[in-house]
């Protein structure tokens, strides 16, 4: 292999200690990874990027971590951490980009190491709006729209439906301190009156008690019945406003891409769904349908590459491959996409846009730093002391369209210029009591708020 690229994921979910793993994640995991994988194989795939070059990936499991995420990065660097290949040592001097992570903490924790390396990072779901420090952060870039849009959407949200009356409940993180601040700023100069800011988290993640009491203070201030939650983790929120009548009879709740249209965020809160009780925000996405052909193939008996299918498999068809209390898996084995609960993640369009423009800023720098007649990788490339600033110019320049059939680039400020969608729940036809979410585009959220006689 010619380039390498490092991969940061999610594969597993946090353990009992900062450093450590606990089980299998079901989202934003090994999906990823395989995103990862697949988008690599394109690329190499293709005669038009990077032509008699092969890239090389390797993926790493952060495990939720924050803390993680940034020391193993710095010990790989550091040498500290030996990464192998078929017990071959690879050389970090080699790694010239990173794709990586899906969060904002981590990812900060990971540019505050690359940035001092010089190593371009693209982040593939990070969007918190302390990332946009471009002097402090000058290495990072990402294929998501950051916070500031997403506040921006909001606003334009509220301002279509007259909506001039709001709180916020904000987590003490980068998440909910950069986009209430954001949401705030714009919120004044659209005389959008913020009638309380209510500040979560301090001491750490909030509970169930803390999300009550959080909640209960909406009361102080009746008259503003629209409440925005700006958090990282809106569970402990969502499950007090589904046991409480009061709390969903009385506001409305938009949420972030925190929340989004995530199946598992939505799983038991049938009470909230019943008295649309929310719309949310989430990032603009499609499924990607090579992706789905490009797992089919792979089972269990078939696939050995990824080190954590397996494992991975057996959650999904909730089935056993070496004993213990699920039921064994069949002999006859399907790929992934043929599970009953199967849903690409999301986040597969982005990662696949990370690994792309990594690849096209890998060619422009080639172009600038080799010779014309050279094919490949020359040995000035190999050596400058400016490829890795080339790769990230090269990167920002990458234009092309993706799955969504629309241009993907990157802003002046290295964003992604992708929008949102809306959600709200509404109920499936002839089938009552079951519900499913819908664009919110429609007035059927402004008849429920002028019925509460909003001010």
């Amino acid at each position: 292999m010619s380039l390498i690229i490092p991969g940061l994921f999610d594969v597993h979910k946090k353990g009992p200690t900062p450093y450590t793993c606990g089980e299998i994640n079901h989202k934003h995991g090994v999906q990823l990874v395989e995103a990862f994988h697949y988008a690599i194989e394109y690329v190499n795939n293709r005669q038009d990027i990077l032509p008699r070059v092969t890239i090389g990936g390797i993926a790493l499991d952060v495990c939720e971590s924050p803390e993680r995420a940034g020391n193993l990065v710095a010990n790989i660097h550091s040498k500290n951490v030996e990464l192998k290949n078929n017990q071959n040592t690879l050389d970090p001097a080699r790694f010239d980009a990173y794709i990586g992570t899906i969060e904002s903490e981590s990812s900060i924790r990971v540019a505050d190491v690359l940035n001092s390396l010089g190593i371009p990072q693209i982040s593939y779901g990070a969007t918190s709006l302390k990332l946009m420090d471009q002097m402090k952060y000058r290495y990072f870039i990402r294929t998501v729209p950051a916070d500031d849009k997403q506040a921006r959407a909001i606003v334009s949200f509220l301002k279509r439906f007259e909506l001039f009356h709001v709180q916020v409940i904000h987590s003490f993180d980068s998440v909910g301190e950069f986009g209430r601040e954001e949401f705030s700023r714009l919120a004044f100069l659209n005389r959008i009156c913020i009638a309380q800011n209510i500040t979560v988290g301090r001491t750490g993640s909030v509970d169930e008690s803390e999300a009550r009491s959080a909640l209960s203070q909406l009361y102080t201030t009746p008259d503003a019945k629209v409440v925005i939650l700006f958090v990282d983790d809106p569970r402990p929120f969502l499950e007090e406003i589904e046991r409480d009548f009061s709390l969903r009879n009385t506001f409305r709740f938009i949420g972030t891409d925190k929340w989004g249209e995530d199946p598992d965020v939505w799983e038991g809160l049938e009470n909230i769904k019943r008295n649309q009780s929310a719309v949310v925000f989430d990032i603009e996405t499609a499924d990607l349908p090579l992706f789905d052909q490009y797992l089919e193939p792979k089972t269990p008996d078939t696939y050995t590459f990824n080190p954590w299918f397996n494992e991975y498999y057996e959650l999904v068809y909730n089935c056993s491959l070496s004993g213990g209390s699920k039921p064994a898996c069949p002999a006859k084995k399907y790929g992934l996409p043929r599970a009953k609960d199967y849903i690409q993640d999301r986040y597969v369009l982005y990662v696949f846009n990370a690994v792309l423009s990594a690849a096209i800023g890998a060619q422009k720098a080639l172009e600038k730093i080799c010779p014309p007649n050279v094919q490949g990788l020359c040995n000035l490339f190999r050596t400058s002391g400016e490829r890795r600033q080339e790769i990230l110019n090269g990167a920002k320049q990458a234009r092309f369209t993706d799955a969504t059939k629309q241009p993907f680039f990157f802003t002046e400020s290295g964003q992604s210029d992708r929008g949102y969608h809306i959600w709200e729940s509404l109920e499936r036809p002839g089938q009552p009591g079951t519900y499913y979410l819908e664009d919110a585009s429609s007035i059927r959220f402004r008849y429920l708020l002028d019925s509460m006689t909003l001010k």
